[in-house]
């Protein structure tokens, strides 16, 4: 389809970060990325309103999606930079696609949006994928956190139509002993979920090489230049916090075990040595270990 001045097409947004395009867009384009098949579309670049020569760059990627003398049905997706997004379906005509995009503009107000357009796939089967199917799995493992995605079959090939990450992970139980609650240590910001019990090992600049796979690695921030060395420990526990849903993506990316972040002054409540239990699913840090 080319590269436009402000239309990406799927293929080529891969090469985009997640700021340039928002959430949704850049998770499709990390799936094209994997092979795996997505409807064709593209997408326009953060926008707050349509100038003539933008109107005229739509045009043509639609008629180039569409082919020659046909005018293909699409659905049209916004993308942000946090999970909120908004979808129009089976719309055809590009008099209708360009009503569209006004009609999300200027519910937005003033605030800028990328927009998704992809070829609308006329399939009787659609519905959730399965968490269990190779495909899910090899989803869920690329982002390292478990996605809803929403699929379509077109002459026997399955589309990701849509995904985002999963809103709610299912509540664990509260770890008890002897019918008592454990000790909540200290409690943050779950960033990778799971349940690990291991000897906390408090890390400064120079302990970084020293952390092993039986301990949990207390650290005082989230450095990019850490994660190769921290990566071996059984969980992670940071006293800073990740705010860019880029920076937690690419944490997530090199780092699969537990982890939470924003726990204050871990650093200094937690003792080296003494064993605790991290719950990543809920965020909090219990004395002792799982029964």
């Amino acid at each position: 389809m080319g590269h436009f001045k402000n239309v990406i097409e799927l293929s080529q947004l891969h090469k985009f970060d997640l700021e340039e395009v928002g959430k949704k867009a850049y998770l499709f384009g990390e799936l094209k990325h994997l092979g795996i098949l997505i409807p064709d579309g593209f997408v326009i670049i953060f926008i707050s309103n349509l100038s003539v020569n933008l109107i005229k760059e739509i045009h043509r990627a639609y008629k180039k999606l569409s082919g020659l003398f046909r005018e293909t049905s699409v659905n049209i997706l916004t993308s942000h930079l946090n999970n909120k997004s908004t979808t129009f379906t089976n719309i055809k005509g590009d008099a209708n696609l360009i009503h569209k995009i006004k009609t999300i503009l200027s519910s937005e107000g003033e605030m800028p949006i990328a927009i998704i357009v992809q070829k609308h796939i006329k399939s009787s089967q659609k519905g959730k994928l399965s968490n269990e199917s190779d495909l899910a799995k090899k989803i869920q493992k690329h982002f390292y956190f478990p996605q809803e995605i929403d699929c379509a079959v077109e002459k026997g090939k399955i589309y990701v139509t849509n995904i985002k990450p999963l809103a709610k992970i299912p509540k664990q139980k509260a770890i008890t002993q002897n019918k008592m609650y454990r000790k909540i240590l200290v409690k943050g910001i779950p960033l990778n979920p799971g349940i690990i019990t291991g000897s906390i090992r408090i890390l400064r600049n120079q302990d970084y090489y020293r952390v092993k796979s039986h301990e949990i690695a207390v650290i005082p921030q989230l450095n990019k230049l850490l994660y190769s060395k921290i990566s071996k420990a059984k969980a992670v526990v940071a006293d800073s916090e990740l705010t860019s849903s880029y920076d937690k993506m690419e944490f997530r990316k090199n780092i699969k075990i537990p982890t939470i972040m924003g726990v204050k002054n871990a650093v200094k409540i937690l003792e080296n040595g003494n064993i605790v239990t991290v719950n990543g699913i809920n965020g909090e840090i219990y004395q002792g270990g799982l029964l």
